[in-house]
């Protein structure tokens, strides 16, 4: 099944802007808080909350959301669409975590070693790494944070 020439982009493409992930979801209407944590081998992960305005201070079911490789938490969100599945979620009630792994545009630090100076020496770890490092840290701090016992996990590779 190919795709018509004529149709509109904006369905099948991020639209690229200048707003930050947190701007976005400001712009489509949502509360967004950021997290940091830290990895046991040093690395400085952000994080991404979203949730509907109406439901803070309510209690609500977590889904932990990570991205796959070489990408980041972006990649669930269409820019130009607030039919995604950040907002889709959010709009039904659940407290939407988005996690980023290591070495990607908001996780460019660690306090062992500087990115900018030794960058092959930063970005030398592997896929392993990130579920032994990155995604403990970043579910931890979702659930501890939300007060909840469990989540649902949701990412794609």
């Amino acid at each position: 099944m190919g795709r018509n020439e004529d149709e509109d982009d904006d369905q099948y493409w991020i639209k690229p802007t200048d707003m930050t992930f947190e701007e976005v979801v400001a712009d489509k209407g949502f509360d967004c808080e950021t997290y940091q944590v830290r990895t046991e081998d040093g690395y400085l992960l952000k994080l991404f909350r979203v949730r509907d305005k109406t439901i803070i201070g309510k209690e609500a079911k977590v889904v932990f959301m990570q991205h796959g490789l070489f990408a980041s938490g972006g990649t669930f969100m269409k820019y130009a669409d607030d039919n995604t599945p950040i907002f889709n979620l959010a709009r039904e009630g659940y407290d939407i975590w988005v996690g980023n792994n290591r070495g990607n545009l908001y996780t460019h630090d660690n306090n062992k070693i500087d990115s900018k100076t030794n960058s092959k020496e930063f970005h030398d770890y592997s896929f392993q790494n990130l579920g032994k490092y990155d995604l403990p840290v970043q579910i931890d701090l979702a659930l501890k944070t939300s007060k909840q016992d469990n989540l649902t996990y949701m990412a794609h590779s």
